[in-house]
């Protein structure tokens, strides 16, 4: 199984991924948190990041 970990500023809840609270944050600043994709295959994950960040 290929997982993918990222930042994320915003708790938006969805099927697609997995948030968790950040293990390293300051409590007095904004909360921030994780989300993990997980997939048996790379292809999935891969392509979500190229899609997001490229224009190819």
């Amino acid at each position: 199984m290929d997982t993918m970990i990222a930042p994320a500023q915003h708790y938006i809840p969805t099927r697609l991924h997995s948030l968790f609270p950040h293990p390293a944050q300051d409590p007095a600043q904004k909360r921030r948190y994780i989300a993990v994709l997980t997939s048996r295959n790379a292809d999935v994950p891969c392509a979500l990041v190229r899609d997001v960040y490229t224009k190819s």
